[in-house]
């Protein structure tokens, strides 16, 4: 298969999502693996697309959630990336299981000894699902008001307290459990739920969701239940840092469910609309449907260029995820639930009917994103986050600029595996090389009209930040510039995207001055999209509808009939 990036070949990191799109077959079509009309279905009936998830395991797509080195195929997380946006333009749910059975073994990855990692290589090549057992009824996830606690007692932890809500808790084999060993002392332990002794756990019910119907949101009781001392991740006490890096990675990840859904979303609303006649012409024709339709094409292809070099960030560049994951995890979800509530006006009354499967199959697919934004950090704690390091260095300058063709290059050859854990950091030190790049990109494109609208909010910007203490990271002024933040650094990662890469859809530079169009609508909303490039891009949305083929800057053909 060809590996140049041309409109018929496909990058080697989107191979095996180009082969997963094959084998799951055209979603339209009832008889397809993961077909829209059974997981409206099942959704209706709140079960979850076991069917679906039985397919993914014998394709062995949990191979691609171990690494090489334990006997997995997982070679990238940008290649991982690319199957759960697969997975996700037919059904999130698979995506979120598969993802929170990642979200507890990158613990294991990251600080498990051999034997740790060796047991949970075994289970998840076997197609088991596990959890990470963080959030608690009274305490969300906040870290430090943890009170499932996990005593010492000899050569065993003595496991107490419920954890809630959890996902895959009832059926997963394992969970990563984040647990209180001391006075302020937290800890991860590697529990095998096989071994526990009967009487001294329970499983509690399932939450009923307005998403995600029939996924597994539970949680799990402890009551003097014995772990061996064996099961504890890394270091006691180290609790709090390891949760936050893992976070991290996973955080990244998810703006893959977000994009599979827009794409599904769009595709739906264009669909409707090309075949819906009003005032003797198609609904495509009406100036205001044609902008929502390209809006949430620009929305997606802006998501996708800053996605990812942050996925590839997490083994190029890990020391600098803190900032770009938080970014990534509040400015997409966030970006794809405003595309989708725009789209749902296209659908107008078929929007709110139930009557036929492409109606339906929107309804559940806008249910079931929003989980993105919350889970694994809520939208403010994200923002927080974001301005909490943005606090620390106003000027984003620090970093090597060397540095930034490993991240944007779609062909550059990444590291195998998982990251290097002494390389995860609770900050980024002040370095941003993508943030650091815009005040050259903005001298260089000052003929570009939005680029000189992003430049004056860039500078208004950062005197924004020097007025910040350390601790005003909280305050609504320090989530008003996270959020301003975040739009210039989507617009640097736009133009990095468009410089550092080659190929059919790269080549006009429509796409990108249409898309720092749309990213200065974030900031002023009375800003208009130029009508010359607006077109362009409505030619790329309908090329990519017809031929047809994933909506991206590096489309995979999609299954048909």
């Amino acid at each position: 298969m060809p590996t140049d990036g041309s409109r018929h070949g496909t990058y080697a990191e989107d191979q095996s999502a180009a082969q997963l799109e094959q084998f799951l077959g055209d979603p339209n079509h009832p008889d397809a693996v993961s077909a829209f009309s059974r997981s409206v279905e099942e959704d209706e009936l709140d079960d979850m697309p076991w069917s679906a998830m039985d397919a993914l395991r014998s394709w062995e797509f949990p191979h691609f959630l171990v690494p090489q080195a334990l006997g997995g195929r997982m070679r990238s997380f940008q290649e991982l990336f690319s199957m759960c946006r697969t997975i996700a333009r037919r059904d999130v749910r698979p995506g979120v299981s598969y993802g929170t059975t990642l979200l507890g073994a990158n613990p294991v990855w990251l600080w498990g000894n051999d034997r740790q990692q060796q047991w949970l290589a075994s289970r998840l090549l076997a197609g088991d699902l596990g959890s990470f057992a963080m959030s608690e009824r009274d305490h969300g996830s906040d870290l430090a008001g943890c009170r499932v606690s996990a005593r010492r007692d000899g050569d065993r932890y003595v496991l107490n307290g419920e954890k809630w809500p959890v996902g895959n808790a009832t059926r997963g084999a394992f969970c990563t459990v984040y647990a209180a060993t001391g006075p302020r002392r937290f800890s991860l332990l590697l529990v095998d739920k096989q071994q526990l002794p009967a009487g001294q756990w329970h499983n509690n019910p399932g939450v009923p969701t307005v998403g995600l119907r029939g996924h597994d949101l539970s949680g799990i009781t402890f009551s003097d239940c014995p772990v061996p001392a064996s099961a504890l991740l890394g270091r006691p006490g180290a609790g709090i840092p390891q949760t936050l890096k893992a976070l991290q990675i996973t955080r990244t990840l998810i703006a893959a469910l977000s994009l599979g859904s827009l794409d599904t979303g769009l595709r739906l609303a264009y669909t409707h609309a090309r075949g819906r006649r009003l005032y003797g012409a198609p609904v495509t024709e009406l100036p205001a449907v044609r902008d929502i339709l390209v809006r949430a094409y620009l929305d997606l292809i802006i998501g996708e260029c800053v996605s990812i070099p942050a996925v590839r960030a997490i083994t190029e560049l890990p020391e600098r995820l803190s900032l770009w994951s938080a970014i990534v995890k509040y400015f997409v979800p966030v970006t794809v639930e405003r595309a989708l509530a725009d789209l749902n006006t296209v659908l107008s009354a078929r929007g709110y009917l139930r009557d036929t499967v492409s109606a339906r199959t929107f309804q559940k697919l806008h249910r079931d994103q929003a989980i993105a934004s919350i889970f694994e950090g809520t939208t403010h704690v994200n923002l927080s986050s974001i301005a909490a390091d943005l606090t620390f260095a106003p000027s984003g300058s620090g970093g090597d600029p060397s540095l930034l063709p490993a991240l944007f290059n779609r062909r550059a050859e990444l590291t195998p595996g998982i990251p290097d854990s002494r390389r995860l950091h609770l900050t980024n030190g002040g370095r941003d090389e993508i943030g650091g790049a815009w005040p050259q990109l903005a001298a260089r494109l000052s003929s570009w009209k939005p680029v000189r609208r992003l430049d004056a909010a860039y500078h208004e910007q950062t005197a924004r930040l020097f007025s910040l203490d350390r601790r005003g990271y909280r305050s609504i002024l320090g989530h008003t510039a996270a959020r301003v933040h975040c739009v210039l650094h989507a617009a640097t990662c736009v133009i990095l995207n468009g410089i550092h890469n080659t190929g059919d859809l790269f080549a006009d530079e429509s796409w990108m001055i249409a898309s720092l169009d749309r990213l200065t609508q974030h900031l002023d909303p009375t800003w208009q999209i130029s009508p010359g490039t607006l077109a362009a891009v409505e030619g790329m949305l309908i090329k990519q509808v017809e031929t047809p083929e994933l909506f991206s800057l590096t489309p995979i053909p999609l299954a048909i009939g």
